[in-house]
């Protein structure tokens, strides 16, 4: 079954199963769809920011938390989803104990703002949840008119 997410300015649709978490009463806005496996997309929107400063911050944050743990940074840029607006980002991986964990950064523009949108997932099942994290993101983008954001 499907899950429907309608506040904050945005929509989208997510596995029925997964939970929502809200952090909306300062800024950024933080919504955070959460499988049972504890994978994750977040969605940080940004009224007054670039998203070139967005994505810095985010990629300081994952070095400062996990660059001892063998942090590789690969640039992105492209569409959000095939047919949708350009982001700008990163493909991050990183070991934990003796997981490898994947993450995706991407941002975008939206008529809230910026919009950083990461997911994460332990490498073994995150060819299974791309697909889903994908569905999610064009979901977001069909309901919500997401444009293009230039540098």
């Amino acid at each position: 079954m499907i899950g429907h997410y309608n506040a904050n300015g945005l929509e989208f649709a997510y596995p029925e199963n997964w939970k929502i978490h809200e952090a909306c009463a300062g800024y950024p806005k933080e919504i955070m769809a959460e499988s049972p496996s504890g994978a994750f997309l977040s969605l940080h929107i940004y009224p007054d920011a670039s998203a070139e400063s967005v994505l810095d911050e985010a990629v300081r944050s994952l070095r400062d938390e996990y660059e001892d743990r063998g942090m590789e940074l690969v640039p992105y840029a492209g569409e959000l989803v095939a047919g949708g607006p350009v982001a700008s980002g990163y493909d991050v991986s990183f070991s934990v104990l003796d997981f490898i964990v994947q993450v995706q950064l991407r941002c975008f523009c939206h008529d809230e703002g910026i919009i950083l949108s990461m997911w994460q997932a332990e490498d073994r099942e995150s060819d299974q949840l791309r697909q889903v994290f994908l569905a999610m993101l064009l979901s977001l983008v069909t309901a919500n008119g997401v444009g293009v954001q230039r540098q």
